[in-house]
């Protein structure tokens, strides 16, 4: 049995659900080699570049009572929101007196016929609109700011839970950000929610401040940057009259003629 803790970072946002089924899993580790030419025609490698690792599943939500979802909680002992209790037993009432069992058929044909009456359990609450709607949002990529009154860029991770035959939980697989969310309906998919989800298990960094080195603040102490020699300008309108006493007037374009430049009056 697996389960998914979505939106473990965002406050508000985290919330647990269950599959009932997953009817496919792939753990894919995939990397790189920085790849250099040499003069033989060949290439050599110095470092190799690890890809994030990714991991498919097929899940199935359903509507059908298959077993007693209670018993799974998560890391906080909460229940899934897509939570079930087990199917009570179907109960059928006969009215009839056991003293009839005691008459003989041949006189008890002519008496009432018995009221026998069913009990069954109530059915199955239908949680495949919420819980699309809670996987559609992991795709989003954003979310609504109340102090700001704007949508913010947001990177939601998740967790992916494995349990034992148990109900116990055997493993988690934290920091997984949702890359694909597809569904499938066919003619024998009924009313279940199947779907696929491609999850991408990232790297986090924080960055840290640190003072400088004395010694470092000493040396560059009274220190500053070379000034630039921009070389000299002339900074004399140009003119027609100018213009005309270059040299170069006939050759190249006059200075001062631009789309946008006029000469100084």
């Amino acid at each position: 049995m697996f389960g998914l803790k979505v939106s473990t970072n965002v406050d508000g946002e985290s919330a647990f659900l269950l599959f009932d089924a997953i009817t496919a899993y792939s753990k894919s580790l995939t990397g790189t080699t920085t790849k250099h030419p040499i003069a033989t025609g060949s290439n050599i490698s110095s470092h190799f570049i690890a890809d994030n690792p990714v991991i498919q599943i097929t899940g199935v939500i359903s509507v059908a009572d298959l077993a007693n979802s209670t018993l799974f909680r998560d890391e906080d002992n909460g229940l899934a929101v897509n939570a079930q209790d087990a199917p009570n037993e179907v109960q059928v009432n006969d009215n009839t007196s056991s003293l009839i069992n005691l008459i003989p058929s041949s006189i008890s044909q002519f008496l009432p016929a018995s009221n026998a009456t069913v009990t069954l359990d109530q059915g199955r609450q239908d949680y495949k609109g919420a819980v699309d709607q809670l996987l559609e949002n992991l795709m989003s990529g954003e979310r609504y700011d109340d102090v700001s009154k704007k949508f913010k860029a947001t990177l939601r991770t998740n967790s992916l839970y494995e349990f034992n035959s148990f109900g116990l939980l055997s493993n988690v697989t934290r920091e997984l950000v949702l890359t694909n969310y597809s569904v499938k309906e066919d003619v024998d998919s009924g009313d279940c929610l199947i779907c696929d989800l491609t999850f991408e298990r990232v790297k986090f960094v924080k960055l840290r401040t640190s003072a400088i080195p004395a010694d470092v603040v000493k040396g560059l102490k009274g220190k500053a940057a070379a000034k630039q020699n921009k070389g000299n300008v002339d900074s004399k309108p140009v003119t027609r009259e100018l213009d005309e006493q270059d040299p170069l007037n006939n050759i190249f374009r006059p200075k001062a003629q631009s789309p946008n430049e006029f000469y100084n009056k």
